[in-house]
Formats: C-alpha cells, structure tokens, sequence
C-alpha cells in the first residue's frame, strides 16, 4: 500500500448540514490513507515506528557515530578484524576492542582498550582518509594503523609509551617491521641475517631498544645489534628491552645507526621454518 501524498479532504463531512451521500467518498478517503500509514510503519517510503522507550532504533538510523554516548563492542566484528574496504563511508566511530585481535604485535589474551575507526571517504582514493586508532592495551599505549591497500593494512605504529607519559612528552618512537623471507633454515647455535634499518638519532638525544618481538611459528629468536652491543628477545612474545643502542647526547649533530636483524637458533638441533618469518621492533628517542 502506498504512502499517502495528499492530506484527507472534510469538506463534505464537517459541518452538521453536510449531505451525508457526498460525506461518504471522502470518509473512505480518509480511512484509506490511515490504513496506508498504518501499514508502512518501518517500510521504505514510511514513516519511522519507535522503541518501547518511545525513541527511534538503531537499526533505523543510516548513520550513527558508535560509541558515543554509550556502550560498543567491536570485538569480532570487521571494524577489528576486517579489511580497509570495511571501513569506506563509515566515518568516525569509537568502540572497545582487543589489541590481540587487530594483531598489534607483543599483545595476547585480554588486552582492551578504545578502537577509533575512520572511513572519511567512499572507497581507496581517499588513501590515508582509511585509519585506525588503538588506545590502551592495559600498558597506557597508543598505535595507529593506515591503508595499506584496499584489501590490506599498513603496519601498526606505536605513538605514546608510558615512557612518553613519565618523560612529560620529550620521548617519540619509530618502528620497524623486517618480514622478507618465507621460510628458513637455521643450524644450530647460528644468527641468519635477516633485515637491517637505518636509524637517525638527533643531536642531544639518545636511541633505546624499546621492545623487540617475533612471529615466526618456530622457537627462532629475534636479535638485534648494532656496532655498540645487541640483544635477543623471547621467541614469540613481546619483550620490554629498554637497551641503549647508541647515546648522541653530547653531539652537536645529528647520526646514524644502523641496526641489523637476525633470527637466532637457541636449541640443540637445526630448525626449518616454513611460515612467513618476521621481526618488529619499537625504538625510542628520548633526551
């Protein structure tokens, strides 16, 4: 039945004289349209039926910025486990998640903390437009995550530490993710080098091993070393290394460090890992 576009005409029936014969087409008139809003209460083209509370439902509305004002959980959902493509035309929206389940790298179990999601345009032109924020994780955390693609994301990049917090904000962090090879074979009690990165340390400042981790589906260590030193961390869990690599607080200029990635093989026999090995690492830049 189709929404009504005129108003019901009483013409015939509102004054006490009114032929009653002439009543009868508009009365009929009048109970038609009713019946019409009646029967398109939630139906496209119809008008909005409300809640027991008397407000509109949120299956109702096109457009609604979750998470404010109220309770959201995006756990299991695509706004954490799906892809750039998800979050087109969706805007900012805000709800609980589980660091573990976006894949932030050193995060297991219950980590939780706030998801901010923003799809700000329609499809992959918008490039960066597509992003993500997870902010807590049970450790005063920050990372961000970019489009990488539409089918696919950046890695995630920690912003705040609880370094940062502690040193008033003169603390920034840089991360970096070395994943190159497939698979591997490691002999006994040997490094296989892996990846390396450039760090730039600015004058007056000194560089920190903040935390180092692997994914590599074997019982391979991750390590990392410079000229000054190198460390290993725990095979598959995330590590708080807090390990100087180079100190320029007393240079007047700004340098260079590099950094080499290596996996390691700490049993008693080789080991052969067939998936995709990878190794991240934060480093932090402090005064």
């Amino acid at each position: 039945m189709a929404w009504p576009d005129s108003p019901a005409t009483p013409s015939a029936y509102d004054q006490g004289t009114d032929d009653p014969s002439l009543a009868r087409s508009q009365i009929l008139d009048l109970h038609t349209k009713l019946s019409s809003v009646i029967a398109n209460r939630g139906q496209p083209n119809g008008v909005c039926d409300l809640d027991a509370n008397g407000a509109v439902p949120v299956a109702r509305l096109q457009s609604l910025p979750y998470g404010l004002g109220g309770k959201n959980d995006f756990r299991s959902t695509p706004f954490s486990t799906g892809t750039p493509t998800d979050y087109f035309n969706k805007g900012a929206r805000f709800g609980f998640a589980n660091a573990a389940d976006l894949g932030i790298p050193g995060f297991s179990g219950n980590s939780y903390g706030t998801l901010i999601v923003f799809g700000s345009w329609s499809d992959g032109a918008g490039g960066e437009g597509t992003s993500r924020m997870f902010v807590g994780g049970g450790n005063s955390q920050v990372f961000v995550q970019f489009r990488a693609s539409d089918t696919a994301w950046g890695p995630w990049q920690e912003l705040m530490t609880p370094e940062v917090l502690a040193a008033g904000g003169n603390v920034y962090t840089t991360s970096f993710t070395a994943a190159a090879i497939k698979s591997v074979s490691v002999g006994n009690g040997v490094d296989f080098p892996f990846a390396f990165t450039v760090v730039t340390v600015p004058a007056g400042k000194k560089l920190y091993l903040r935390r180092i981790w692997a994914r590599t589906g074997s019982s391979l260590q991750p390590k990392i070393y410079t000229s000054s030193g190198q460390f290993t961390g725990d095979p598959t869990t995330d590590t708080d290394a807090d390990t100087l690599l180079s100190d320029n607080s007393g240079g007047g200029s700004a340098s260079t460090v590099v950094v080499n990635f290596e996996v390691h093989n700490p049993t008693g026999s080789p080991i052969t890992a067939t998936g995709y090995e990878s190794i991240s690492a934060y480093f932090q830049i402090s005064g």
